[in-house]
């Protein structure tokens, strides 16, 4: 069974996360409201309203480990594979820097603030990220998926509901499109959401890094084609080399009573080398460790 299929009761699982999301997110709006009432959350490239931004977001992260195995919230193999987030980091962040190199042609005009949004936006953007890749390509697709065995049907409602999030013109929701598709084939490809979770955070964070040195408008909402295509290119070769790069023997997973699910490969190396110590108990077993 695969990833996302291993989630044993959806219903419960997601009216937790809803109840918990929502009680956190009306909580950062009342307190937004007596603290900062009359703050002004349009401009991005403010530390306040950056900050309250992501964390309108993030909020909905903590819920999502509620009444599971919190590994099971990133891969069929129950962990954070790392291997695999070092891999796509190698990859997503030359490739994204690449893609911004034209805007260097514009003038620099750093923002008197650049170091303190640099720092906010290595803690906030990163996690901003996690939280959409864990929503919209791990907690979504693995409640639909108890009733739709294709992956590709599981994940298709959450592809829409991800460009729905987005306030740009049809133009740039094209790239938003194009950038959940990807994200969702190296999901199915790798049984887990590492690839996307870096993809992710590169692209976000370059992105607003590049709007601390004045090189982009990060407040924009209108986009045009030429930044749609570079962009959608640059999402596309990264899932490429990536996808073509990786074993194409991803992990397979079975639930387990009462936890979710855990890699079938584990238990089969297990039951091997319990095998092998029953016929040689001078030999020491070894557990064969499961994932890629």
């Amino acid at each position: 069974m695969t990833f996302h299929r291993c989630l044993k009761r959806p219903i419960i699982y997601f009216f937790f996360w809803a109840v918990l999301s929502a009680v956190l997110f009306v909580a950062l709006i009342i307190g937004l409201a007596i603290l900062a009432p009359d703050l002004n959350l349009d401009d991005m490239n403010a530390p306040l309203p950056f900050s309250i931004m992501m964390l309108f977001i993030i909020v909905f992260l903590p819920g999502a480990f509620c009444r599971r195995r919190p590994g099971m919230v990133w891969s069929g193999a129950g962990r954070f594979r790392w291997d695999y987030a070092r891999r796509a980091l190698l990859v997503a962040l030359p490739v994204t820097l690449l893609s911004f190199l034209p805007l260097l042609r514009n003038e620099f005009s750093p923002a008197p603030n650049a170091l303190l949004m640099l720092g906010l936006a290595v803690i906030l953007v990163p996690l901003q990220s996690v939280t959409e890749e864990v929503v919209f390509r791990s907690l979504l697709p693995q409640v639909f998926g108890r009733w739709l065995r294709s992956p590709w049907l599981a994940y298709s409602p959450s592809i829409p509901l991800f460009v729905a999030g987005h306030t740009y013109n049809w133009i740039g929701l094209v790239d938003i499109f194009v950038f959940a598709v990807c994200l969702s084939v190296l999901t199915v490809k790798t049984n887990g959401i590492e690839y996307g979770c870096v993809i992710h955070a590169c692209n976000n964070f370059v992105f607003f890094a590049a709007g601390t040195l004045g090189l982009v408008d990060v407040n924009a909402e209108n986009v045009g084609w030429g930044q749609t295509l570079l962009s959608s290119l640059t999402c596309i070769v990264i899932s490429a080399i990536l996808y073509y790069s990786t074993p194409s023997t991803a992990e397979r997973i079975t639930l387990v009573a009462g936890e979710g699910c855990a890699s079938s490969a584990a238990k089969r190396s297990k039951a091997t080398a319990a095998s092998a110590a029953a016929w040689s108990p001078s030999t020491e077993s070894s557990n064969l460790a499961s994932g890629e």
